[in-house]
């Protein structure tokens, strides 16, 4: 048998002439077998010729048929001068993007920190002996924008003697990739932002019903995490509210469904839409849920506002309506005070006496009824500057020909009260003062202390009267405090809270001045109102 490795190739055979007591002797075996030796390292280089040329000829498809940039070159390496790959071989897609070919110089097309790379790839691989990866942007001839690639360098034989060390390398255009990164995290930052400022809670669920996924901020204002929630089922976990539980059953089903839900104090208007597999079959749902506390609150403050103006326009109309008589009423007292009988003056003062009491106690009831149409109004953000010109508006409004003072310690961030009900108040508590007034207010905490004093002011307050029940009244729609302090003096607490203050930072104009900065300018304070 002749065989050459693993493969058997044939079989040599010896035929004598005539028959013999043994085949061969000792002799002719050797010759026999020194015959089927030569034999079968003929056939078996022949085979390995062939093999070779096929193993040649597929790497050969190979590299030319590769749509990435593939390339075999000798790595230069002189004393003196830097290293140098000088190409071999290249295919076309590698032609086309250094511009080069077969015998020219990686040097003749790149700049030299980028074949720094390539050599540095080059000396890492014969080190290490396994191939490596580097990325290196290239700009190929006729373009303007550079191509971000990864390439992957590998040591095809190591130096030997004056033969220099052959490296192929394969380069891959990531540039679209690049791109399409980029794109996708701008994406994923602007839905980041936006689950963190608005209040909103994207879900999905599977065809279960359980949450597979819930992100938003709107969740903490309920105090739920998506840990809470992700696992469950919307079944089991709103067994407790079918309204609910029915409103997924129909996303779930295939349905497109929105609805209206309060959880844990809290108001959500919600959207879902159903998910379907390859087939048609719904599979799940996704959706959102926005929450409308705030606005809902504020349309209901608005609403209250509308009903009380026009509340306000009836009682407006009422008291004309009675104005007019008491107006007859008192002119005809007056008549009859002018009369010389002494029984028919006394019946004059008292008609005039209850007629005015009459008017008092309407211009009290308008006064209630204005300030009910107040305690509709949404408190609102205001600086100090704002604040100290609304009291001494309020305190000139309530002392227009008395003399009033106002020593006013500002707060150190801006604050949120309802500006009309606290100007109303202090209007009424000046107006009761006699005489000269001075009026201390200063922040306290998260309190605006008011400090009245003037001489029976404090008196004057402990009366019983549609004035004074004004001042409490309109201090109770605060949320504040009246507390009389001697005779002389009146406490206000009206609480508080501190504004929101954001800094805004606002890029700088660009500029060739170097003395124009960094390039970022920040912005005043703004109060968030």
């Amino acid at each position: 048998p002749i065989v050459a490795g693993r493969h058997g190739l044939g079989v040599l055979a010896f035929v004598s002439a005539e028959t013999r007591p043994q085949p061969f002797a000792d002799e002719s075996r050797d010759l026999a077998v020194a015959l089927a030796r030569w034999a079968g390292l003929a056939l078996g280089a022949q085979e390995a010729t062939r093999r070779l040329e096929e193993a040649e000829s597929t790497l050969a498809r190979v590299f030319e048929g590769s749509p990435h940039p593939v390339g075999l070159a000798d790595w230069v390496v002189a004393a003196g001068a830097p290293d140098d790959l000088e190409l071999v071989r290249v295919n076309e897609p590698a032609a086309r993007l250094l511009g080069l070919d077969a015998g020219d110089r990686l040097s003749d097309a790149l700049p030299p920190a980028t074949l720094r790379l390539w050599t540095s790839a080059c000396r890492r691989a014969l080190a290490d002996g396994t191939p490596q990866p580097f990325r290196a942007e290239i700009t190929a001839p006729g373009d303007e924008a550079p191509l971000r690639l990864a390439v992957t360098l590998g040591v095809v034989s190591p130096p030997e003697g004056d033969r220099p060390a052959r490296v192929t390398f394969l380069a891959e255009d990531q540039s679209a990739w690049h791109a399409l990164r980029r794109t996708l995290h701008a994406a994923k930052s602007r839905l980041e932002a936006a689950l963190d400022l608005a209040p909103v809670v994207l879900f999905e669920l599977d065809e279960e019903g359980r949450y597979t996924f819930v992100e938003g901020s709107a969740m903490a204002s309920s105090g739920i995490t998506s840990d809470d929630l992700l696992g469950e089922s919307v079944f089991e976990r709103y067994e407790s509210r079918p309204v609910l539980a029915q409103a997924f059953g129909r996303v779930l089903a295939g349905e497109p469904t929105s609805w209206s839900v309060g959880i844990r104090g809290r108001e959500y208007e919600i959207s879902a839409v159903p998910t379907f597999d390859r087939d048609g079959r719904p599979n799940g749902a996704r959706g959102f849920a926005l929450d409308v506390t705030e606005r809902n609150s504020t349309l209901r403050i608005a609403a209250s506002a509308q009903d009380a103006n026009h509340s306000a326009d009836l009682i407006g109309l009422l008291s004309h309506g009675l104005r007019a008589p008491l107006a007859t009423i008192l002119g005809f007292a007056d008549l009859l005070g002018d009369d010389l009988r002494e029984s028919t003056r006394e019946a004059g003062g008292a008609i005039a006496r209850s007629a005015s009491d009459m008017l008092e106690t309407l211009d009290g009831f308008m006064d209630l009824t204005r300030l009910s149409a107040l305690r509709t109004a949404a408190p609102t953000a205001l600086r100090a500057a704002r604040l100290e010109t609304s009291l001494r508006d309020a305190l000139d409004a309530g002392r227009p020909d008395a003399p009033v003072s106002l020593d006013f310690t500002a707060p150190e961030t801006p604050v949120v009260l309802d500006e009309p009900l606290l100007c109303t108040a202090v209007e009424r508590l000046a107006s009761l003062a006699p005489g000269a007034l001075r009026v201390h207010a200063q922040a306290v905490g998260e309190y605006l202390m008011l400090r009245f004093s003037g001489v029976g002011l404090g008196t004057r307050l402990n009366a019983e009267s549609l004035r004074t029940a004004y001042v409490y009244h309109a201090a109770a729609a605060l949320g504040a405090e009246v507390v009389s302090d001697g005779p002389d003096a009146v406490g206000l607490g009206v609480p508080f809270r501190a504004a929101p203050v954001v800094v805004l930072e606002t890029p700088a104009p660009l500029t060739d001045d170097p003395a124009s900065g960094d390039g970022a300018a920040h912005g005043e304070a703004v109060v968030a109102e």
